[in-house]
């Protein structure tokens, strides 16, 4: 099962967006969870939801103001990895009220194939000054969790570019339900 992760991002550049979008949302990942993490009748087994955010894949768009070489998109492992300790994290799912009809595998497919890819610099303040964006060879990360989600067969907002979406915007979007709210721990990372 994939799931959107919203961050309440702590770092320089997070505070920025905060302002621009006036939300706490600051950041979002797609995250991979094993699929026994929900029992037959769509109830969330906790311990197992638990026990996998440390192991499951997580995929993000990474900007980063101090470390350049961290400017792209990243697949790491657990939800903690690179994220200061104590940012709080929610986790949503698309509502299985929906009845939405989801490919895991190309979603997961795509994911995989944007591993590597640039950071959008140039894209993100296009998003802030709402113009049009010029470079689809780079992404940033509510665009790449968006391109993400209509991939799995869910678009999370209608009549919507994806370089004009905010992570806010994802947070708020109407298919999807709210799993957990957690938050980082571990040695302090590269500060999202």
């Amino acid at each position: 099962m994939l799931v959107l992760g919203a961050y309440d991002g702590v770092s320089a550049l997070s505070k920025l967006i905060a302002m621009k979008t006036r939300s706490d949302k600051t950041h979002v990942s797609v995250i991979q969870l094993p699929d026994d993490v929900v029992d037959r009748s769509g109830q969330i087994l906790w311990h197992r939801l638990q026990s996998s955010l440390n192991t499951c894949p997580v995929w993000e768009a990474w900007g980063s103001l101090f470390k350049p070489s961290l400017n792209r998109v990243h697949k790491r492992v657990g939800i903690h990895d690179g994220h200061t300790p104590g940012t709080m994290i929610h986790l949503l799912r698309v509502d299985p009220a929906f009845g939405i009809r989801l490919n895991e595998a190309t979603a997961v497919a795509f994911l995989d194939s944007r591993v590597g890819t640039k950071y959008d610099w140039l894209g993100l303040h296009r998003w802030n000054v709402n113009s049009p964006k010029g470079d689809d060879s780079r992404l940033f990360c509510s665009e790449y969790g968006f391109l993400a989600f209509i991939a799995y067969g869910a678009p999370l907002l209608a009549r919507t570019r994806a370089e004009a979406v905010s992570p806010a915007d994802l947070y708020r979007s109407s298919i999807l339900t709210e799993l957990i709210s957690t938050r980082t721990k571990g040695e302090k990372g590269d500060s999202k």
